[in-house]
């Protein structure tokens, strides 16, 4: 790109930010994080409340280390960062971002040429950078998990390479926030690499911040690269069936235990995990020592993983309230039955006809029946006889916000049966695992609910409208029309009776009226 053109780039940037939210963000979103120890680009599709990260791209680049040391950001890392910074600018502007937001974090607002780093990273792309201060990278990392986790109760911390970012949450309400240099980039230059120094360094740090325990058996929400990476570990050493970070849940005694474990091993050791990133070796006991002092001292009743964090808290912060509002899981399900269900506008009508067996009678979470709805259909074009191994598979995996692991276990069971798969099939059995009995049987009944009602109105909204089903006594019974426009048929009676048998009711009853005779 000639250089007449990055600077163009460089002053819209800059006339970007005296502008609204919904002027600025028309189009994909994208955001450059340069942190202490990575800098990472990724694109989002839109302003949304669930946004989509339609590309990601990491480099570890380590700017922080040393800096506790001489306070520079290191020479490498600058010769590293530079180049990729470059790359990160020119594919935004390929895949045609509307706007790019370029972040610094705790390495590059400490550093005594984080100024000049700056400069040299403006002059080469183009774009302005924002040198967050540490209570806006806080604010930032404290709406990512809100993001993901609506009702977060507790305490979200976002490690980076060379700070910790606290922040209070009160049912997804920003409170008290504070930053301490306790990055593992920074603990290994002040502790020399002696770890019970660093883990003295981190008590000592917290000890300062007394409203920490405040937190008292709530959650802590974990935000940042290593973190995540000790989720996975714990994810393969403790034989957990669904590889999902987001809204992993590990019980803060055993999480404070492994991470403790972790914190002592030594280079040997973590180079053998294979769920150990290569690049994270030497700094992971130094993330996992912070972790554990963080626990010890909050002694919250459990440790929550959230995926999202800084780049996509920058992107909840743009939000209305309105948007802010709504509930991502919902939002996800919509989107999914708009683009790819033959029948995107028949999720409502679902849940209004189930709402008397799934709601009203089995006191069901009602957005989950909702999603359920909404997501009924998302398998169709799939060979039949393998509809429903995608429809769990794709459900299972799905990067929902807003639901945690029961949850998408849940959903997916549902799809399974929704398509006529068996709860008790091999091909179930992560999902069946994480759910308790009674919750599997639920779901068994929301998929054979949900299969009779593609039965009764193929997809058409305003037939199944013009239907009923309900419970009356012992029986299970179906209104269909009185005018003849939809008789009764064999394989709608397989599924009612499929269904009353899973209800353990006597008898079925197919009656001609109308839907409020029921």
């Amino acid at each position: 790109m000639p250089a007449a053109q990055a600077k163009g780039a460089g002053s819209r940037a800059a006339a970007a930010r005296g502008q609204t939210a919904s002027q600025r963000f028309r189009g994909r979103i994208g955001v450059v994080d340069i942190g202490s120890n990575s800098i990472r680009l990724v694109v989002f599709d839109r302003l949304g409340r669930v946004p989509v990260p339609v590309f990601n791209e990491r480099v570890i680049c380590g700017l922080g280390r040393g800096l506790a040391r001489d306070g520079k950001l290191n020479e490498e890392g600058v010769e590293l960062a530079l180049p990729n910074l470059l790359r990160f600018a020119r594919l935004a502007q390929a895949m045609n971002v509307s706007d790019l937001v370029l972040l610094a974090t705790a390495a590059v607002r400490e550093a005594r040429n984080g100024s000049d780093f700056v400069a040299k990273v403006e002059d080469a792309t183009g774009y302005a950078v924002t040198v967050l201060d540490g209570a806006q990278e806080a604010t930032l990392a404290a709406y990512g998990v809100v993001v993901g986790i609506p009702e977060a109760d507790g305490l979200a911390g976002d490690l980076g390479g060379g700070s910790l970012e606290l922040i209070e949450l009160t049912q997804g309400v920003l409170g008290r926030r504070t930053t301490l240099a306790l990055g593992p980039l920074r603990l290994m230059d002040a502790s020399g690499g002696d770890r019970k120094l660093a883990s003295k360094l981190i008590a000592q740090a917290l000890e300062a911040v007394p409203w920490l325990s405040d937190s008292l058996g709530k959650g802590f929400y974990a935000v940042g690269g290593a973190w995540r990476n000790l989720a996975r570990v714990h994810m393969e050493q403790s034989g957990y069936p669904l590889h999902v970070i987001q809204n992993y849940t590990v019980p803060a005694p055993a999480a404070e235990e492994f991470a403790r474990v972790i914190g002592q091993q030594g280079r040997r050791s973590l180079s053998k995990m294979p769920s150990v990133s290569r690049r994270r070796v030497e700094t992971l006991p130094f993330a996992a020592l912070t972790l554990a002092g963080v626990l010890e001292k909050v002694q919250p009743m459990s440790l929550i993983f959230s995926s999202s964090g800084l780049r996509e808290g920058l992107i909840y912060e743009r939000l209305s309230k309105h948007e802010r509002a709504k509930d991502p899981l919902i939002v996800t399900a919509e989107e999914l039955a708009k683009r790819e269900g033959r029948f995107p506008r028949l999720g409502k009508a679902l849940l209004d006809w189930l709402t008397p067996i799934f709601l009203e009678m089995r006191g069901l979470e009602r957005r989950l029946v909702e999603a359920a709805c909404h997501l009924g259909d998302v398998a169709w074009r799939e060979h039949p006889d393998y509809r429903a191994r995608q429809a769990l598979s794709r459900l299972q995996y799905h990067p929902y916000v807003g639901l945690d692991h029961p949850g998408r276990a849940f959903l997916s069971l549902v799809a399974y049966q929704r398509y006529g798969g068996s709860l008790e099939d091999d091909f179930a059995t992560e999902a069946r695992g994480l759910l308790s009995a009674v919750a599997r049987h639920e779901a068994r009944l929301l998929g054979l609910g949900l299969r009779l009602a593609y039965s009764v109105c193929g997809g058409a909204a305003p037939v199944l409208a013009r239907t009923g089903l309900a419970i009356v006594g012992r029986s299970l019974r179906l209104t269909l029309p009185d005018d003849g426009s939809l008789p009764p048929g064999d394989a709608l009676q397989r599924r009612l009776n499929a269904l009353r048998e899973a209800l353990g009711l006597a008898e079925t009853q197919v009656v001609m009226g109308q839907p409020h005779q029921v």
